[in-house]
């Protein structure tokens, strides 16, 4: 006999189902933001979690689960569209179909296989759309490093313009105006993808890495594509790893240092102290007026 209930975790409450002596959750009452899911309910161990459990939960950001689950449903927590983390305490769990689904801000998806192998892993659903690789079991190991990176490097060979006739012949053209869009945010994308990787870059082969770096180097600041500096300055604005790998890629240069800093006016403080720094220690730039200072 299966016997549904609420319970309290913290400020979040869950709906849950408890039959032949094990819990399952069925999702969450009102909008907690993150819950962290115990071993035991009531005396019962927490096995599952239910399909569609969150499914469409907007507020999510956090979810843990306890070591004790064995099983996730399909869709549980698809197009949770703030969900940043997941994380589950165990490699030996069987996930359903598109567990994350749309999850468009997630960042970590943690098997406790270390956090570089967790923030490629949670790549899997938001940029490289790739279901065979979404084997918590397999992430990490040199193998599963190998195919994530093919797949990264087929889409990164992919024509800038590839999909975007099936979103008109889908009548989907109105959620990007017009060719030119669709192909700037398609390199953004790909910008996107090369800056996780190189800062992520257990099992990354050199060959590859020269790849992502050419790159970001034809898409910065004063090329016909500006797509690696507008995906720093616009989503990575105040996050000094990314601006360091930017620098150590040769994106950063004599040429075009000075419109960046024109492009970042009165805001991101340090990281435009940062490029300042580099201007002059790196690049052997000073400013004129600085030099006649008396100091």
């Amino acid at each position: 006999m299966v016997k549904e209930r609420e319970t309290g975790i913290g400020d979040a409450v869950i709906l849950t189902a408890e039959s032949g002596g094990e819990i399952t959750v069925l999702g969450a009452k009102g909008q907690p933001s993150r819950i962290a899911i115990p071993e035991m309910i009531d005396g019962f161990p927490v096995t599952t979690i239910a399909k569609k459990a969150f499914l469409g939960n907007k507020v999510l950001t956090e979810v843990s689960l306890p070591v004790t689950v064995r099983e996730i449903g399909d869709w549980a927590f698809a197009h949770c569209s703030s969900l940043y983390k997941l994380e589950m305490s165990s490699s030996d769990i069987h996930v359903g179909k598109d567990i994350c689904k749309g999850c468009k801000m997630l960042q970590v998806l943690d098997t406790g296989m270390g956090m570089e192998t967790a923030r490629l892993f949670a790549a899997v659903p938001v940029m490289l759309d790739a279901e065979y690789l979404f084997a918590p079991e397999e992430a990490g190991s040199a193998e599963w490093l190998a195919k994530w990176d093919d797949r990264m490097l087929t889409l990164l060979s992919r024509h800038d313009e590839s999909g975007f006739t099936r979103l008109v012949l889908c009548g989907e053209e109105d959620l990007l105006a017009d060719l030119p869009t669709y192909v700037a945010k398609k390199r953004r994308e790909k910008a996107e993808m090369c800056f996780l990787r190189l800062l992520n870059p257990i099992g990354l082969s050199e060959e590859n890495e020269k790849r992502l770096r050419e790159y970001l180097c034809t898409h910065t600041k004063g090329c016909d594509s500006e797509a690696a500096w507008e995906t720093l300055l616009l989503s990575h604005g105040d996050e000094r790893a990314y601006y360091e790998e930017f620098m150590k890629t040769g994106c950063v240069t004599g040429e075009n240092i000075t419109d960046m800093l024109a492009d970042m006016k009165d805001g991101h403080t340090e990281m435009k102290a940062l490029l300042m720094r580099y201007q002059e220690e790196e690049l052997g730039e000073r400013d004129f007026f600085a030099s006649l200072s008396l100091d």
